[in-house]
């Protein structure tokens, strides 16, 4: 089938009008895209450090908690409960929290650390090592003796 010549000619000059039609719109997509990766890059940069720092928060201060740890028997029956903290990359040793119970009908929490190399010390990390299953992060003092 032949096409008069006529119609031809506009179908061309659709075509190259609707491809010059976006030649600038790529240029303007091009533009913004450039535009646009540098922040996106930052974006991500940052949310790399948040985490990083995030995994550095979470594995606690950057000192031991017990600067000073009592080195004489605190009475079980003076002790609610306890945490047991394994040695962290900042605190070379564990640690050991003690939770006293309240004197007089205060409401103010009590906290002692008590040194891990104490007899004391050692029975209570036995104690967390054979009892404490679900890994909890204190447990209760009558759940060992």
């Amino acid at each position: 089938m032949c096409m008069p010549a006529l119609f031809r000619r506009n179908h061309l000059q659709e075509t190259e009008v609707s491809s010059y039609g976006l030649q600038p719109l790529l240029h303007y997509t091009s533009k913004l895209v450039m535009a646009f990766l540098p922040r996106a890059f930052l974006l991500l940069l940052l949310a790399v450090v948040c985490i990083q720092l995030s995994g550095v928060l979470a594995d606690g201060p950057d000192r031991c908690w017990c600067l000073n740890s009592l080195k004489k028997h605190v009475p079980r029956e003076d002790i609610e409960e306890f945490s047991i903290f394994p040695r962290r990359s900042h605190c070379d040793s564990a640690e050991i929290i003690l939770t006293l119970k309240p004197v007089n009908n205060s409401s103010e929490v009590i906290q002692r650390c008590l040194s891990p190399e104490t007899k004391q010390g050692i029975n209570l990390q036995l104690c967390w090592n054979r009892r404490n299953i679900n890994k909890t992060s204190t447990f209760k003092m009558s759940n060992c003796f």
